[in-house]
């Protein structure tokens, strides 16, 4: 992974964070006692947050395997660890 590829999503997402901090300030996110079917359909909440969660369980993996150190026995060891903590919270 290059750094210029690398600081220009850390540059997307801090946008995106910015926008989202602005917009919030003057309209409620739709969801809770907020909810909005304009939105968009509702859903369960188990099924919305397994949603929510499913990235993350999946994305850190990804990016290891693609890595070149996936030979590092003490990497698997603490994704292994990772994951493990985190499917268990979530």
């Amino acid at each position: 992974m290059s750094l210029v590829w690398f600081n220009g999503m850390l540059i997307a997402w801090l946008g995106i964070a910015l926008l989202s901090f602005g917009s919030l300030l003057w309209k409620p996110a739709p969801y809770g006692r907020y909810f909005d079917p304009r939105w968009g359909r509702p859903l369960r909440a188990r099924v919305g947050w397994i949603l929510m969660e499913t990235p993350a369980v999946l994305v850190l993996p990804a990016f290891f395997l693609a890595s070149e150190r996936t030979n590092d026995r003490i990497l698997w060891v603490f994704l292994s660890a990772w994951l493990v903590h985190y499917v268990h919270r979530a």
